[in-house]
């Protein structure tokens, strides 16, 4: 209408309007959050499941971990040392169904958004990636970075003891 004043699709608020810029950070700000709780959630999974193993371990000769893509299954004897231990659950949990919430594509190492696992003993650098890693013959590590409000790396790091 003529005369009228332009109204923008912006929010109104009682002191004014909400600029598109106040919306992008609140937006941007719960997305970073709800990332951050996701590959927490990861961390929690994955450690969680490397425990039950272990535990199992203390029970039986042998657990079941997978060992390829497609599902393949190896037999892992639990009188194996941490080294390979830690390697076999790296392998599990890279083809479980686990994805990462960032989605890097992290270039020289995976070709692949939602790479997540790795067999190191550094701390991952990749938003929401996981180390699996060991220390002497019966501890493994898991350490994620599951990154920070700001932007920043923020590490989880759990070390699990096989009695």
């Amino acid at each position: 209408m003529p005369g009228s004043p332009h109204v923008s699709n912006a929010t109104q608020r009682s002191s004014g309007r909400c600029r598109d810029s106040d919306v992008q950070r609140l937006y941007n700000g719960y997305i970073t959050a709800t990332k951050i709780s996701a590959a927490k959630e990861n961390h929690i999974r994955a450690r969680d499941m490397i425990a039950a193993g272990l535990t199992r371990c203390s029970a039986v000769s042998h657990i079941t971990l997978m060992s390829e893509q497609d599902g393949k299954l190896a037999k892992v004897s639990c009188s194996t040392d941490a080294k390979y231990l830690a390697a076999y659950f790296y392998f599990h949990l890279k083809y479980t169904n686990f994805v990462n919430p960032y989605r890097q594509l992290l270039k020289g190492h995976s070709d692949d958004p939602l790479e997540m696992f790795f067999y190191s003993a550094n701390k991952p650098f990749l938003m929401g990636g996981s180390s699996i890693w060991y220390s002497g013959t019966n501890t493994i590590t898991i350490m994620s970075n599951i990154g920070a409000d700001d932007g920043t790396d923020f590490h989880l790091i759990d070390s699990l003891i096989r009695e």
